[in-house]
């Protein structure tokens, strides 16, 4: 599906279904939904959801793996739904994924 496209209504069932058990199926959801905003509740839902199913997932190897992918769609919620939902995907990502947020440049505008 791309950016713009919506999900038949069939898929986006299914696919919440999935995400009750799968961490890349939770955030990719809530990526989704935020970038096409979805109610709050829905994404900060399903990224909580993700950060739970991250947390206990034992395979390291399967979390290095998707690393990159998760920290672009955590990314993706983070900068459409705010500092909150931000912070506690990027701690999950550290947690979990060994990913850190790169430090934001300072400009002359922000200093």
């Amino acid at each position: 599906v791309g950016r713009r496209e919506s999900l038949p209504a069939a898929v986006e069932q299914e696919a919440r279904h999935v995400a009750l058990d799968s961490w890349p199926v939770s955030l990719a959801l809530a990526r989704y939904y935020a970038l096409r905003d979805i109610a709050d509740a829905d994404v900060v839902g399903l990224a909580t959801r993700f950060a739970a199913l991250a947390a206990v997932e034992p395979d390291g190897d399967r979390l290095r793996s998707y690393g990159a992918e998760a920290a672009e769609m955590a990314h993706g919620v983070a900068r459409r739904r705010g500092p909150r939902i931000g912070r506690m995907l990027a701690g999950t990502l550290a947690d979990r994924f060994g990913i850190t947020p790169k430090p934001k440049r300072r400009t002359a505008e922000t200093t």
